[in-house]
């Protein structure tokens, strides 16, 4: 069982080993678009690095 730590005050994720955009979307509860949206630094929706940060809206 995988644990992720979320930082729910500010609104953060550390991307993880085998995450993608559309399994984080679901997740959280939201779409790839918009993490893409809250997330500028990505320009390549297919291309996330483990260990990398991204804004999650809630």
């Amino acid at each position: 069982m995988l644990i992720y730590e979320i930082n729910r005050s500010i609104g953060k994720y550390q991307i993880q080993v085998g995450d993608c955009l559309s399994l984080i979307a679901e997740r959280f509860g939201t779409s790839v678009e918009q993490l893409v949206k809250l997330n500028p630094k990505i320009t390549n929706p297919d291309l996330i690095y483990a260990g990398d940060f991204l804004a999650i809206g809630y």
